[in-house]
């Protein structure tokens, strides 16, 4: 009994150190790692956002008329979620 239990214990043991290893190697391989240089710009991404802002602000129509729209059978699509 106490063989078996000695057993399962240093069973236990090796599995949760081959399984802490693996991790510490998954790790080190994503430190190593090199990811390529992103082509997006988020200085043009926020140039981008103010021009269409402006854009938007002078289209932007309120609820009632989009719900009157609707109605007629017009296409809408909102865009402000």
């Amino acid at each position: 009994m106490k063989t078996t239990v000695f057993l399962i214990a240093l069973s236990f043991i090796g599995i949760v150190s081959v399984t802490a290893s693996s991790k510490e190697s998954a790790n080190e391989v994503d430190a190593k790692k090199e990811y390529p240089k992103s082509f997006a710009s988020y200085g043009d991404f926020s140039n981008l956002v103010s021009e269409v802002e402006k854009h938007r602000a002078d289209r932007l129509i309120g609820l009632k008329e989009f719900l009157k729209m609707s109605e007629d059978n017009e296409l809408c699509r909102s865009s402000r979620e």
